[in-house]
């Protein structure tokens, strides 16, 4: 990497965030939105009317602005929480509203209706806790508060899980969502496409995208907001989602609480499939999850704190997490040694670690005869899973905010968090690993967050924010591992000795260790906020810096795959080292590690227009560039204008040196609007219905990873492989890897990009009508859509052309070249969805809230560049209703029993985890909280092995 150009680029960056701070711009928000129309008793727009909001539990908050021609006004940049609302005007009584819960990134609506007196007069109303009619945008959203996060069951710990009960929100197999933490799919868009902040703040893990710092500790957080469609410019690095996770702030009072969660294989029945094998106990599986959480004021009505801290202990046996493999008994252990002097075999001892075959499962390999003609005894095997090596997992996460009235008009915010985990072994990843060749996984992340909120005047707001967070997760070898006099062997895999669920052991470390990832990331943002009339403008920028260290998973020590042939096991070849039929001998010969820089910047400009009382039309416009990550490599790219086969080009490996092109055209243009009917009152009632829709272009981000492929494969790697034909394949295996070369060759395998890679591009839209009903119910119905476009694909440049040499190898269209993978912009998607949720908010002892989504989403991929190959497409049809197994609905309920002060939780939700689905057996849970007690983090059982039991304390105003 250049270190002189990156001086650069961060010298321009600092430049271009003074140029930003000077001329206010604006960025992503964690704050949220007061906004509402005023009216005299005869309906008509009251002008100039002063409207003061003060957040109550600050107490020292407080903003205020005046009505414009329309009688509307907005309030924007809130710090998230409880407000009055304080309504007056000339000849009026005043008009109060208490108890306004401001949401993160979303708006608030309150509207007066004024009555003629004085202003000594007042009428004060209560806000409403239930849920509110989305007034002023056309974008989708839900907000997720604290009676969710404390009273729904959140599987993992993670409050973004709770995203599952959102309409279009649905869960991917682990091979489909690819990415870090919770993935999921929203509205038929990629779960790559989602984008996570903390407080506003990027949390995004920028090597193969999804969360960076995943948040377990459910008592840090304050509310979590899905935006899922047609959002505003100020949002943007993503056409999926934007997840807002909020952290709680201290308040004028003192409040803290204290938890103990404990998961403990004792108190678990014995699943039904290990009971018919025998098995009478579970494995040994401990876990305790406790922490505390304290805030309050430093200072009344001036300085607040809060800060908690968590920690997870879990102790388990092997067994809890290992394979059963399929390795030498005691007897089979004597009869290899008696074939000694013999490397391989003592190789084989040493990478066994002590570990014998058991009782069950005992059968032979047969050696046959050896080199001298002499017959060789079988070596018996047998079933055994590994006992030692106890698991130790521990985590430890901690956060803490500080929030400083300054002055009337200026607000400080500091805040920290750090996440310092690690598990070894690491038997979830390597479940069939030796012993003596463990692993482990873990690593810091931590966050450092701050921001500066200036009003400049009653039409404007100003708000600065810098953030810098740190990721740092690494696999790699125990220290028990390195002190293996056989860790930097080649690793081997014997396809003889499978186990009874198809798993064979690495005999020696496994390949592509160790990996990880180090990346750390600067954000600059500065918010303005400006009414003039009826229009409210924010003209924005977001600029993130991002320093990579990347370790690739490459095969540099080594392997060898010996399987069957000529008449021999895998085991007899391995012995006399042959590969066997169909074996192969790879090596990788580069750095595993990547050093790129990574540059994002994002101006946008929005106007939310208040044409009448009762219409509001959003109009945004946002332009994104990223930098060109794959430059960073000596060969970055592939120009595709070559066409298949390249050409017939011989030029290896000029070819690949095309460098990569920045994608700079990349506007993204919002339109919405929000229009509440008053007309036909006995249809749409009065100010209870509201229609909207909404447009917008997104922009996915290119991720490390991608790089990560380039770097690791030819020509910035070189990869040797031998793959063995028929008999008994390739002899003297062991000598043909040490005499691997590299030599750079130009039939390697490549995986590159395309020169003109582009950020694939997402259309999104929506025209819904929301209602309210009776009982604080809100029914919204909602066509939604989506469209990609320039989606990433795989395709491969350089096909077979359908004929074999005689060694029974693909003859390519380029006979010069080999494979060529090369990363295009091939892939289109489209998504059709009707949606209906039906919501209620938390109040008087009940929540609820379904939603039942009817989709149609189809991925094309584009032709395949082989002519033998014909167009490829995935269409899929899915319907989403209550208990179907494969056709979710999410609902969840939560009811509060006005008695004795405790909530009889999720009705729905005591059989499994959403989204809603029919039960396998064994898989009910119950979690029972003492009368009074606060809601704790949970964590739901482990396959059905274990129970949890919880306590829990509680210090403050309830």
């Amino acid at each position: 990497m250049n270190l002189k150009w990156v001086r650069g680029q961060i010298v321009l960056t600092v430049m271009l965030g003074m140029v930003v701070l000077l001329t206010s711009v604006h960025a992503q928000t964690s704050n949220g939105t007061i906004v509402g129309s005023v009216t005299d008793p005869a309906g008509a727009a009251v002008l100039g009317a002063t409207v003061t909001v003060t957040n109550t539990d600050l107490g020292g908050f407080k903003r205020t602005t005046k009505t414009d021609s329309a009688g509307s006004y907005r309030i924007d940049g809130l710090l998230p929480g409880n407000y009055n609302v304080s309504i007056q005007a000339s000849g009026m009584q005043e008009f109060v509203e208490v108890g306004v819960a401001v949401k993160a990134s979303l708006a608030s609506t309150v509207n007066a209706s004024l009555i003629i007196g004085s202003l000594n007069q007042s009428v004060s109303v209560e806000a409403s806790t239930g849920a509110e009619l989305q007034t002023q945008s056309g974008e989708l959203s839900s907000n997720l508060g604290q009676t969710e996060l404390k009273d729904l069951p959140i599987a993992g710990l993670n409050p973004i899980e709770l995203a599952f009960t959102v309409a279009g929100v649905q869960e991917q197999a682990n091979r489909d969502a690819l990415t870090n933490g919770v993935g999921f799919s929203v509205n038929g868009t990629r779960p790559r496409a989602n984008n996570f902040l903390i407080d506003g703040q990027d949390n995004n893990d920028n090597s193969i995208q999804g969360q960076a710092f995943l948040q377990t500790n459910e008592e840090a957080v304050r509310e979590v907001t899905v935006l899922t469609n047609a959002y505003s410019a100020e949002f943007g690095r993503g056409g999926g989602s934007v997840t807002n996770v909020i952290y709680k702030s201290g308040t004028n009072d003192f409040h803290g609480s204290a938890w103990e969660l404990n998961r403990n294989s004792d108190l678990a029945a014995v699943p039904a499939q290990s009971g018919f094998a025998g098995i009478t106990t579970n494995p040994f599986d401990n876990e305790n999850t406790f922490g505390f959480t304290f805030g309050g004021p430093i200072k009344k009505n001036k300085l607040f704190v809060f800060g908690t801290a968590q920690w997870d202990r879990e102790r388990a046996s092997a067994a809890a997490q290992t394979n059963t493999l399929l390795l030498p008994t005691v007897a089979g252990i004597a009869t290899l040694q008696s074939l000694s002097p013999n490397p391989r075999v003592d190789f084989l001892i040493a990478s066994l670690g002590g570990l014998r075959g058991g009782t069950t499962g005992v059968t032979n390999i047969a050696l046959g005869n050896g080199p001298n003609g002499a017959p060789r005894p079988a070596v018996q095997v047998g079933d055994v899973q590994r006992s030692q090596g106890n698991i130790a997992a521990n985590d430890r996460q901690w956060s803490v905010k500080l929030d400083y009235l300054a002055s009337p008009t200026d607000t400080l915010t500091l805040r920290y968090f750090r996440d310092d985990n690690n598990t070894a072994p690491d038997f979830f990843n390597q479940p069939s690993a030796l012993p003596g060749l463990d692993s482990q996984v873990g690593g810091p992340s931590f966050n450092f967050g701050f921001s500066w909120q200036h009003t400049l005047s009653s039409h404007a707001v100003n708000e600065l924010r810098f953030s810098y967070g740190q990721f740092d997760l690494e696999f790699g070898p125990t220290p028990q591992t390195l002190a293996n006099p056989i860790l930097n062997s080649a690793a081997i895999q014997i396809l003889d000795l499978l186990g009874p669920t198809g798993q064979t052991p690495s005999f020696g470390f496994l390949t592509g260790f160790p990996q990880g990832r180090g990346h750390k990331t600067y954000q600059f943002q500065d918010a303005l906020s400006y009414t003039v009339g009826r229009h409210t403008f924010k003209v924005g920028a977001d600029v993130a810096l991002l320093t990579v260290r990347d370790i690739s998973p490459i095969d540099n020590r080594g392997e060898i795959v010996v399987r069957p042939g000529g008449g021999f096991t895998g085991l007899a070849n391995f012995i006399d080292d042959f590969t066997g039929e169909g074996g192969s001998i790879d090596k990788v010969f580069g750095s595993p590690v990547t050093l790129p820089f990574l540059a994002t910047y994002a101006p946008y400009v929005q106007d939310t227009w208040h044409l009448r009382q009762n219409l509001s039309v959003d109009l945004g416009l946002r332009y994104e560039y990223q930098s060109t990550l794959e430059n960073s490599l000596q060969f970055p790219a592939l120009d595709t204008r070559l066409g298949i086969g390249l050409g017939g080009t011989s030029n290896f490996p000029g070819v690949f040196a095309s460098p990569q092109q920045g994608d700079k055209n990349n506007f993204a243009p919002r339109v919405g609007f929000a229009y509440t009917p008053r007309l036909w009152s006995r249809f749409f009632g009065h100010d209870k219905t509201v229609i909207r829709a909404g447009y917008g272009i997104f922009y996915d981000q290119l991720f490390t990873n991608i790089l990560d492929n380039t770097a690791t494969s030819s020509p910035n790697a070189v990869q040797d492989t031998i793959n063995a034909g028929n008999g008994r394949g390739v002899a003297n295996a062991s000598a043909v890897l040490a005499g691997f070369s590299s030599t750079p060759s130009p039939t390697g395998s490549v995986s590159t990009i395309a020169s003109n890679l582009r950020n694939p591009l997402t259309h999104q839209w929506n025209l819904d009508i929301q209602r309210e009903l009776p009982g604080n119910f809100i029914l919204t119905a909602a066509y939604v859509g989506t469209r990609g476009e320039r989606l990433f694909v795989n395709q491969d440049f350089n096909p077979g052309n359908g004929q074999f040499d005689a060694n029974g190898n693909v003859i390519r269209v380029n006979p010069n070249l080999g494979p060529i993978r090369v990363r295009t912009n091939g892939g289109d998607s489209i998504y059709h969805a009707g949606q209906l949720t039906l919501d209620r908010k938390f109040s008087h002892g009940l929540l609820l809230r379904g939603a039942y989504t009817y989709s149609k989403s189809s991925t094309i991929r584009p032709r395949s560049l082989s002519p033998a190959d014909s167009v490829r497409s995935r269409r899929t049809f899915s319907t989403r209703g209550l208990i179907e197994v494969s056709l979710p609905m999410t609902a969840a309920v939560a009811w509060c029993s006005p008695t004795c002060g405790t909530c009889l939780l999720r009705a729905a939700q005591a059989i499994d985890f959403l989204p809603f689905s029919k039960p396998s057996p064994g898989t009910g849970r119950l979690q029972v909280f003492s009368p009074g007690a606060p809601a704790l983090p949970r964590r739901s059982m482990m396959d059905s092995m274990s129970m949890a039991m919880a306590m829990a304390a509680t210090i403050g105003p309830t």
